[in-house]
Order: C-alpha cells, then sequence, then structure tokens
C-alpha cells in the first residue's frame, strides 16, 4: 500500500509540475523568435533600447485599444522609426506581428458587424502574445544590463550568464 501511495504522490508531482511549469514565452510564435529577439535588443545602444521602448509603449496602446486610428497611427510610424534606424529582424517580427494580427482581427470584427453576425469585438491574443514577448524582453534585457553595470562599477566585472 505504501508504494502504491508513493508512486500515486510522484506521479501527482510530475504531473502537477509540468502542467503548472512557468511558460518562459507566452505563445509559440514567441518563443520561436523571442530569445533572437532577445540576443537583438541586448545588441541595441541606449538610444536604440530607448527607440524600441517608445514603440513598445506605443504598440501596447494599439493593440489594447485597436479602435482608435491615433493608437494605430502612432505605433507605426513610431515602430517605422525604429525599424529605420536600427533594422532588427526578430525584434521586427514580433512588432509587426502585433501590428498585423490587430489589423487583422479589427477586419475580422468589422466583417462580422456588417453581416449582422456579432458586434465589433475581439480578444487580439495573437498580438498580445507578441507584446508581451516583446514587454518580456525589455524587462529582462535591461535588468541583466543593469545588473552588469552594477557589478563593473563596484569593481566586480564578470558579466551575468544570459539563459
Amino acid at each position: 500500500m505504501r508504494k502504491i501511495c508513493a508512486l500515486l504522490g510522484g506521479a501527482l508531482l510530475l504531473v502537477g509540475g509540468t502542467c503548472f511549469a512557468q511558460n518562459p514565452w507566452p505563445d509559440q510564435y514567441s518563443a520561436a523568435t523571442g530569445p533572437d529577439a532577445q540576443k537583438e535588443f541586448a545588441a541595441l545602444p541606449e538610444n536604440g533600447r530607448a527607440a524600441y521602448k517608445r514603440a513598445l509603449i506605443a504598440c501596447s496602446l494599439y493593440v489594447d485599444h485597436y479602435d482608435d486610428r491615433n493608437y494605430k497611427n502612432q505605433c507605426e510610424t513610431v515602430y517605422k522609426s525604429f525599424e529605420v534606424e536600427f533594422g532588427s529582424r526578430f525584434i521586427g517580427l514580433l512588432f509587426r506581428n502585433a501590428i498585423l494580427s490587430t489589423r487583422m482581427m479589427v477586419i475580422n470584427s468589422q466583417l462580422g458587424v456588417s453581416q449582422a453576425r456579432r458586434e465589433l469585438d475581439g480578444d487580439n491574443d495573437f498580438a498580445k502574445a507578441s507584446i508581451a514577448a516583446l514587454e518580456k524582453i525589455y524587462r529582462e534585457t535591461n535588468s541583466r544590463a543593469a545588473a552588469n553595470r552594477s557589478r563593473a562599477a563596484t569593481g566586480n566585472d564578470r558579466p551575468t550568464a544570459p539563459e
């Protein structure tokens, strides 16, 4: 009986650990592009990181408020500025995915309204996952860079290892 309980307990821990393990990326698309985008972000100069942050904020607002043309225009303009100046391939894939997914969601919703099938409403999960990946890249890479700068300032100049 003890062996059965031990086996069941071990199986429960294995299943629970698998089910509740934190996924480092919000979806499969960003899991494929995210690590490379993270490396690109780490290589950006300070003004590139500032431009990235401006594009991230503008596009986050657009994804959340997709019916506001002002947010759409700001996102596209600020992202295009970042793209022209810094041209990051994988970061660009995530930004373009967020922008295009939001456009497609708006078009599908409008089509549904025009055909009297449903109201203009959408969840925009695919675009939000790309924004979440871009936020993760910004947050984690900036915190590692700050830790490395702090170590260098204190004389312990060994950088932290990338994940």
